[in-house]
Order: C-alpha cells, then sequence, then structure tokens
C-alpha cells in the first residue's frame, strides 16, 4: 500500500470514528449531512455518475437518478471523499464520469478517491 493510501484508509478510519460508525452498512447520506453537504438526484447523462459543488456557503453533491441505488451511493462516497480531502480548495465543480470507472482508466485522484469510497463504507458498483 502506497503513502497515499495509507493516508486515506486512516483518514476514512477517523471519519467512521468520529461519527461512531461500529458496522456496515455504512448511511453515507449521513455522513454528507453531518458535514452539511446536501445530496441531490438530479438526471445526467449516463456516462456521468455524479457532480460536487462547492460554493462559498455551501456544498451539493448531485447523483445521477437514472442509476442503480448501488451506484448512486458509491457517487456520494467518492464525492464525499473529494469534499472532505480538499476542504481547502476554492469553489469548484467536479464530476464523476462512470466510464473512467468502468474501463478501470484512472487517474491517481480517482484511484484514491475510489479507496476513500470503499472505507467509507461504499461498495463500487461500476
Amino acid at each position: 500500500m502506497t503513502a497515499r493510501a495509507r493516508w486515506a484508509t486512516g483518514y476514512a478510519r477517523r471519519v467512521i470514528t468520529e461519527l461512531g460508525i461500529e458496522a456496515p452498512p455504512v448511511k453515507v447520506e449521513a455522513i454528507a449531512l453531518h458535514y452539511g453537504v446536501e445530496i441531490r438526484e438530479e438526471f445526467f447523462p449516463d456516462d456521468i455518475s455524479g457532480a460536487l459543488h462547492r460554493g462559498l456557503e455551501r456544498a451539493v453533491i448531485a447523483v445521477n437518478k437514472g442509476h442503480h441505488a448501488h451506484r448512486r451511493r458509491f457517487t456520494i462516497a467518492h464525492e464525499l471523499g473529494h469534499f472532505l480531502l480538499h476542504r481547502d480548495a476554492p469553489p469548484t465543480t467536479t464530476r464523476s464520469i462512470r466510464s473512467v470507472c468502468t474501463f478501470g482508466r484512472r487517474s491517481r485522484t480517482r484511484s484514491g478517491t475510489r479507496r476513500r469510497s470503499r472505507q467509507i463504507g461504499s461498495q463500487p458498483s461500476c
């Protein structure tokens, strides 16, 4: 395991411990709400699983309403990983593109975020 992977795993464990989560299934929506992140279900093209919008006063994770519940859950955990690990980032919007996961073409950032998503309690369901 790389140093970055160990760090991401440790961070996910701290979140779980901080919130008193003892066993799966982890309620990723509750974690998002705990950190003040609103969850919305929206229709997107099929190749977009969701997006994180970080504004000046609030953050919103939008997930593709047309995707399976397991995929939406993974996307929430994935975008929540971006939100938590990049809290000091300027206001921005990012998208999760399903084909990145489906065909295994991932950057280190995507791979690390997927790892955090799994640690927070979501199963990848590409």
